[in-house]
């Protein structure tokens, strides 16, 4: 699943990529906060980004979203999904 927000960490758009439905990829717009979900073991992200690369920048976090890999990410991570396929 990806998910986009606002400057805010409001969803403002989210698209479950599954095949069987034919989503099988999205395009972000450049400096749009966003994240993916993983929801099924086994899948594969592969994000492209243009370049050239710069590791300063490469990952910009919203000041609102959880550190990666925290506790609190996790419950995060879950409290969209939960949010997100309530809908």
């Amino acid at each position: 699943m990806v998910i986009e927000f606002d400057d805010h960490g409001n969803i403002i758009d989210h698209i479950l990529l599954d095949p069987k439905k034919g989503n099988w990829g999205v395009e972000i717009p450049p400096k749009t906060w966003h994240s993916f979900v993983v929801l099924k073991e086994g899948s594969v992200l592969y994000e492209i980004k243009e370049g050239p690369y710069v590791e300063e920048t490469d990952k910009i976090f919203a000041k609102w979203a959880p550190e990666e890999g925290s506790k609190e990410a996790q419950q995060y991570k879950q409290e969209l999904i939960d949010l997100i396929l309530k809908e």
